[in-house]
């Protein structure tokens, strides 16, 4: 199960697109993205939320230095 954070800040994000214009297609592809990367993450680093995320997490490099 991904971080809860993630589905409070995809549904911000969405209002967000919505209220900017985004087509429809573009904010599902967008929530598709983000669902896939919180599923990803918590099956590879369960403890990290959104907040903790950062670049060393994608590149498989947490424990190391920037």
């Amino acid at each position: 199960m991904s971080h809860p954070d993630f589905a409070v800040l995809t549904v911000s994000w969405e209002l967000a697109l919505r209220a900017d214009g985004y087509a429809d297609r573009t904010v599902k592809a967008y929530q598709n993205a983000v669902r896939s990367l919180a599923d990803w993450l918590a099956e590879q680093h369960p403890e990290v939320g959104p907040t903790e995320l950062d670049r060393r997490h994608i590149r498989g490099l947490a424990g190391s230095t920037p």
